[in-house]
């Protein structure tokens, strides 16, 4: 069974656990192979050491590729057909070596939970309450009015000094916009026209691009609260705007 992928050699390499081979070894060596590398033997492959032993360096020199009198991968573990392969990788998902491609077996793949401690800002639920309600339950950017896609947020991020719940450092957005908003897509001047980022605008793609966004592009905010004090405040818009202006 190969046990893990590790990235020593310009082609994917594989540590591959050959079991029933060493059924008489406590601690059972673990062999290195990459796609189309033969090697010489089972006696002269490249043993890693043991398995836990995840430090060792392979030895690059030990691995073959094919040529005459070499032992295929399949012949040294004894004609066992067809192979079985587990990968571990970052997201854990099941391989699969199908005419020489790594492909994902969705079928065999499986659901794994682990148990986190989180910080959860507090404030957050009663900012999206207010801002929304400013916005009169619309994005300020296109008018959406379905109150489950919009989403409150900072003009300063909440992790700024001066990032403070308050309405007027927030934008009620759908979340189209919001992610825009956040990853610097567009940004909003202090004069409360939105622009979009150069390399987007040069984009062609589908119609979301083309409506979502790049016709946003030099136009007011079409929604904004009532109250002058609830209004966007320039200094917060202008900052923010900087910082677009400096990821573009």
């Amino acid at each position: 069974m190969i046990e893990r992928v590790v990235g020593y050699h310009a082609a994917p390499i594989v540590c591959v656990h050959v079991s029933h081979l060493t059924k008489h070894s406590l601690f059972p060596p673990i062999f290195l192979c990459s796609p189309g590398v033969i090697l010489n033997g089972i006696g002269k492959s490249c043993p890693l050491g043991h398995v836990g032993h995840e430090n060792s360096r392979p030895n690059l020199r030990d691995l073959k590729r094919p040529t005459s009198g070499l032992v295929p991968l399949e012949s040294a573990i004894g004609h066992v057909h067809p192979l079985s392969f587990t990968v571990e990788v970052s997201d854990r998902n099941r391989l699969a070596l199908t005419n020489d491609i790594w492909t994902t077996s969705d079928s065999r793949a499986k659901r794994a939970y682990t148990t986190v401690s989180t910080q959860r800002r507090l404030h957050q639920q009663s900012f999206r309450v207010r801002v929304i309600q400013a916005y009169r339950k619309c994005c300020a950017i296109c008018r959406l009015r379905h109150e489950e896609l919009l989403d409150a947020s900072h003009i300063l991020p909440d992790g700024h000094p001066r990032g403070e719940p308050w309405v007027c450092n927030g934008l009620a957005l759908c979340k189209l916009h919001h992610a825009a908003f956040d990853n610097n897509i567009l940004g909003v001047r202090p004069d409360l026209i939105v622009e979009v980022r150069k390399d987007v605008l040069d984009e062609s793609d589908g119609p979301m691009l083309q409506h979502g966004l790049k016709e946003c592009h030099e136009k007011r905010l079409l929604v904004l609260p009532i109250s002058e004090d609830l209004k966007p405040r320039p200094d917060f818009l202008e900052e923010r705007y900087e910082l677009f202006q400096s990821g573009r």
